[in-house]
């Protein structure tokens, strides 16, 4: 009833009617009292089991439609290759192969019957802070762009050009230099002109802040906003 006030209010009462996306995580399962709760990533990328997966991806689904929200946040896609890291159980693991595949059956059945959105993250080259570690540090990753495209960027072609996902989140990562929030190489050259994505960018957290609290590209909130 709420979310269909709100909805209401926004599309009937504001100047450009536009519909709010009601936003769900989803890498535990849909993340309300009462939703099913699934192990972390890791742990189901140990059973290389597709339709296992894909089952968990349907219940997260239809727990998310069930509950009036329009878009999940899932599957992570990230590779974890740094055992440091302390995100790496939620990653399917350290093989491209194993989560593009998986990463795909979990997008294929978020969507299927247009359910609702599966919003992929974190893009891109997201997963190799320097040390491990997050906070400050989490700027210019230490990877070559054939090994990026190769073994970090994989699973998000597999899910845009296979999958057809509708979403994705852009990490608050900077890569040789430039913010990928604020980077048109990522965001319009590789993702739309190259896989021909058709969805939407979100971005991560305070990613957009950052490109002027943190990255220093940009001289305010509002220049962030434009880039």
């Amino acid at each position: 009833k709420t979310i269909n006030e709100v909805q209401r209010w926004f599309i009937e009462e504001t100047r450009l009617g536009i519909p709010v996306d009601f936003t769900n995580e989803g890498i535990y399962g849909a993340a309300f009292p009462g939703a099913t709760l699934f192990p972390a990533q890791i742990g189901l990328g140990s059973t290389w089991d597709r339709a296992l997966i894909s089952r968990i991806g349907a219940i997260t689904s239809a727990q998310t439609k069930a509950a009036g929200f329009t878009n999940v946040y899932s599957p992570i896609l990230d590779v974890a290759r740094d055992p440091r890291w302390g995100r790496v159980m939620d990653c399917y693991g350290e093989d491209p192969y194993l989560v593009s595949q998986l990463g795909l059956q979990q997008v294929l059945a978020i969507q299927k019957n247009h359910n609702v959105v599966s919003t992929t993250k974190h893009f891109a080259a997201y997963s190799i802070p320097i040390g491990g570690r997050d906070g400050s540090v989490r700027t210019d990753p230490q990877i070559s762009p054939r090994e990026m495209h190769t073994l970090l960027l994989e699973p998000f072609r597999v899910a845009f050009t296979k999958g057809q996902a509708h979403g994705t989140m852009s990490s608050y990562n900077d890569y040789d230099g430039v913010p990928v929030s604020g980077s048109s190489q990522f965001l319009i050259n590789l993702l739309r002109q190259t896989w021909g994505f058709k969805g939407y960018v979100v971005s991560d957290s305070e990613a957009l802040e950052f490109l002027w609290s943190k990255h220093h590209v940009a001289p305010d909130n509002k220049d962030a906003i434009r880039q």
